[in-house]
């Protein structure tokens, strides 16, 4: 379920009978995929230095727009944040640049790469956030919001968001697979 990045893979498909296990059948799989279906985040240059300084990390604070981009980089490549809780350290101005979301819808064929763990803003504010492609699903701050997932504690100052479906300016879309529910809270 979590994104895929660019890059080469390689490995091998393996079909079995069930009630036997005589027929085996390994076919060796390799591909290179060139570039990911994560829009890029161009206008900051993404931070993820927080993140990969301690990927075991229970708990990183962000101060800067480009750690924040940093993070819609993560999420929607390579990491949920399942388990882990993100805090905002200070305001943060997205000064009216296009937005990437915290996670993304990837199309009817493939997982979503949701956000999916903890995003305390401690009473800080995200402000000037902007989202205009209107070909976009499922947009923003967060894109995807996932089952479990708790975001709380922060407040939207000058948001401006459009795009085709399931919209909103703190998420697109909150998630309740299996029941669990999404809590978003102040």
């Amino acid at each position: 379920k979590e994104g895929i990045a660019a890059g080469e893979y390689s490995g091998a498909f393996f079909i079995s009978t069930e009630e036997d296990s005589t027929v085996k059948i390994r076919i060796p799989v390799s591909f290179v995929i060139t570039s990911s279906a994560v829009p890029p985040v161009t206008v900051w240059e993404a931070d993820t230095s927080w993140y990969e300084e301690d990927r075991w990390a229970e708990e990183y604070t962000l101060y800067t727009a480009d750690e924040l981009a940093g993070l819609a980089v993560i999420a929607n490549t390579e990491h949920q944040f399942g388990g882990k809780t993100v805090k905002l350290g200070a305001d943060i101005d997205l000064e009216n640049q296009e937005w990437t979301p915290i996670g993304i819808w990837n199309g009817p064929d493939n997982f979503p790469a949701s956000f999916s763990g903890v995003f305390d803003g401690q009473g800080h504010t995200i402000s000037n956030l902007t989202i205009s492609d209107q070909s976009l699903k499922y947009i923003g701050l967060f894109g995807w919001i996932g089952a479990g997932a708790i975001v709380s504690n922060l407040t939207l100052e000058n948001v401006t968001v459009s795009g085709s479906n399931y919209v909103g300016a703190l998420t697109g879309f909150v998630d309740t697979y299996e029941g669990r529910i999404a809590l978003i809270k102040n």
